[in-house]
């Protein structure tokens, strides 16, 4: 995940796949908050804040879709 808060200034954080145990989405009038909390260190949570709505549920719903086959 790529947070820009300031035209020059950007934070990266990382979180493999397997280790993402939970997507929190909460929905303002205007923005969306999401956090993304790690099953491997829970307090150690990445929390997006004035995201668009749309791209919030975004992301939340490709962490809840269903696990593609490896076949």
């Amino acid at each position: 995940m790529i947070a820009a808060e300031f035209i020059a200034s950007v934070q990266t954080h990382s979180i493999l796949i397997e280790d993402v145990q939970d997507i929190f989405v909460s929905n303002g009038l205007f923005f969306a908050n999401l956090k993304v909390t790690n099953q491997k260190s829970p307090n150690n949570s990445i929390n997006l804040k004035y995201l668009r709505k749309d791209k919030a549920e975004a992301a939340h719903r490709q962490e809840n879709r269903p696990a593609e086959n490896s076949h």
